[in-house]
C-alpha cells in the first residue's frame, strides 16, 4: 500500500522501524526503548493529515497506531472495497461547484481505491474525472477528447485548474464556457441583423446552434443554453446577497 510504503520509509529513514516490533529487543535498555517508541509515534503522526491525525491522538504505542491505520484505511474486505468504488464512480461535482474542491475530492477518493489495492489506469481515472462533470463542461469535455486514442489524468486536472484560473476564481471553469456562448452570440446576432431580414428567412432545421450542438436551436430556443444562464443569474444574485451581508 502507498501509504504504508511512505511511512515505512520514514520510520527506516530514522532508525525507528523495529519500533514496530511485538517486542523490545533483549539487548535493548528499556529507556532507549521508550524513547524510540515515542520517536515512531511522532514520526508516524507527522506523516498523516489534520483529519487523521485528530482520530489517532490518544494512542502513544506505534505498533497500535499502526494497526489502526491498517484497520481504518487499508482493509481489504469486499464489502469497503465496493463502497470506495460505489463513492468514486458516483462522483458528481455541482453545477457553480468549485473546480479545486471538486478535483480534491475525486483524488482522495481515488487514493482510498489505491491504498486498499485496487488498480485505477491513468487513462481510466482521467475519464472518470470528466465524467463527474456537470452538464454545463460539455464543451469543455468535448475538447479534451476531440481527435485522441489516449487521455492522461495530469493533462485534465491541470486543463481544468488552468480555466478556473483564466476565470479569477470567481465564476465556475463551467460558466466560462456559458460566458463565451452569451459572447459570441451576441457578435453573430450583430452580423446577422446588418445581413437583414433576407437571412432571418433561412430554414433553421438543418444548422446546428453551435452551443449544444442539435440542428434547429437558435438563442431563443435553446433549452440548455436558457437553463444554464438562469443558473449562472441566480448565483451571481446569492453572490451580491452575501456581499451585502458582510
Amino acid at each position: 500500500m502507498l501509504w504504508q510504503c511512505t511511512i515505512q520509509d520514514y520510520l527506516v529513514q530514522q532508525g525507528l522501524d523495529l519500533a514496530l516490533q511485538d517486542e523490545k529487543p533483549s539487548d535493548m535498555k528499556e529507556s532507549e526503548w521508550s524513547t524510540i517508541q515515542k520517536k515512531a509515534v511522532s514520526t508516524i503522526r507527522l506523516a498523516l493529515s489534520p483529519q487523521i491525525k485528530v482520530t489517532v491522538l490518544k494512542e502513544t504505542s506505534p505498533k497500535k497506531l499502526w494497526e489502526m491505520l491498517e484497520s481504518k484505511f487499508a482493509s481489504k474486505t469486499l464489502t469497503n472495497r465496493l463502497m470506495m468504488m460505489m463513492d468514486l464512480y458516483s462522483l458528481k461535482m455541482e453545477e457553480g461547484g468549485s473546480v479545486i474542491d471538486h478535483v480534491n475530492k475525486f483524488n482522495e477518493q481515488v487514493s482510498r481505491l489505491l491504498n486498499a489495492g485496487e488498480t485505477i489506469k491513468d487513462e481510466e481515472q482521467g475519464l472518470l474525472l470528466l465524467a463527474s462533470l456537470p452538464k454545463s463542461f460539455k464543451s469543455f469535455v468535448q475538447s479534451m477528447i476531440a481527435g485522441r486514442t489516449t487521455l492522461q489524468l495530469d493533462e485534465v486536472t491541470t486543463a481544468l485548474k488552468e480555466n478556473q484560473r483564466m476565470m479569477g476564481g470567481e465564476e465556475s471553469s463551467g460558466d466560462s464556457h456559458l460566458l463565451a456562448a452569451v459572447s459570441v452570440e451576441k457578435g453573430r446576432k450583430k452580423k446577422s441583423d446588418q445581413l437583414g431580414r433576407r437571412s432571418q428567412l433561412r430554414d433553421m432545421s438543418t444548422v446546428m446552434y453551435y452551443y449544444c450542438e442539435k440542428l434547429g436551436h437558435t438563442k431563443n430556443g435553446c433549452p440548455e443554453l436558457k437553463e444554464n444562464l438562469q443558473i449562472l443569474k441566480e448565483k451571481r444574485a446569492n453572490r451580491r446577497k452575501l456581499l451585502l451581508q458582510m
